[in-house]
C-alpha cells in the first residue's frame, strides 16, 4: 500500500483524468479532493479533513473487491458513484453522503448503512438506485427530498437492527421498493 498526502487540493480536471488506487491505499490530507470529469477507482479510503465534493462529470467506480470508506461528508454534485457487489462503500458515523444536482448513487447487490450516518438524495434528477436489499439500521437515516428519488425493486430493511429512519419529503420526491420491513 501507499499514501497520497495532500496539504492543499488534489484536483483532476482533464476529461481523461483517472486516479487509480491499486490496493488498500489512503488519500489523506487537510485539503480537499476535487474530481471533475475524471474517474476514481480502486480500494480507497478518503480521509481528508473536510467535506469532499465530486462535481458533474466525475465518476467513482468501486468494483471487484475494492472498498471505498467515506470518512468525511461527501457530496455527489451531479457526479456518479457506482458500487458493484462484492465491493464495499461505507460512510463513517456522523457523516453525510449527499446526492444532488442530478447526481447518482447506483449500488449492485446488498447495501447496508449501519454507521449512524445519513444519505441525502436532494433535488430533481438526483437518484439512489439499488438492485438488492438496502438496510438502514443502527441510527442511520435516508432522506429523499425536493424531488429526489430512491428506487429498489427488492427489499428495504429499516430499523430492524437498531434504529433507522427513512424520510421522503417534498414535491416530486419518491421512494420505490419491492418490500419494506
Amino acid at each position: 500500500g501507499g499514501t497520497v498526502n495532500v496539504a492543499g487540493t488534489l484536483s483532476m480536471n482533464g476529461s481523461f483524468s483517472e486516479l487509480n488506487v491499486a490496493a488498500a491505499q489512503a488519500i489523506n490530507g487537510t485539503g480537499s479532493l476535487a474530481l471533475a470529469n475524471g474517474v476514481l477507482t480502486g480500494a480507497t479510503t478518503l480521509t481528508a479533513g473536510t467535506t469532499q465534493t465530486f462535481s458533474s462529470g466525475a465518476s467513482i467506480a468501486v468494483n471487484g473487491t475494492a472498498s471505498l470508506a467515506l470518512n468525511e461528508s461527501t457530496i455527489l454534485d451531479g457526479a456518479l458513484l457506482t458500487r458493484a457487489s462484492p465491493a464495499t462503500v461505507s460512510l463513517a458515523a456522523g457523516k453525510t453522503l449527499t446526492i444532488q444536482n442530478g447526481g447518482d448513487l447506483n449500488v449492485t447487490g446488498p447495501f447496508t448503512n449501519t454507521t449512524a450516518s445519513t444519505i441525502v438524495v436532494n433535488g430533481s434528477g438526483s437518484n439512489f438506485t439499488a438492485t438488492s436489499t438496502l438496510s438502514v439500521n443502527s441510527g442511520s437515516s435516508l432522506l429523499v427530498q425536493a424531488g429526489g428519488a430512491f428506487n429498489n425493486s427488492n427489499g428495504v430493511s429499516i430499523g430492524t437492527s437498531g434504529n433507522g429512519t427513512v424520510t421522503v419529503d417534498g414535491a416530486g420526491s419518491s421512494f420505490t421498493a419491492g418490500n419494506t420491513s
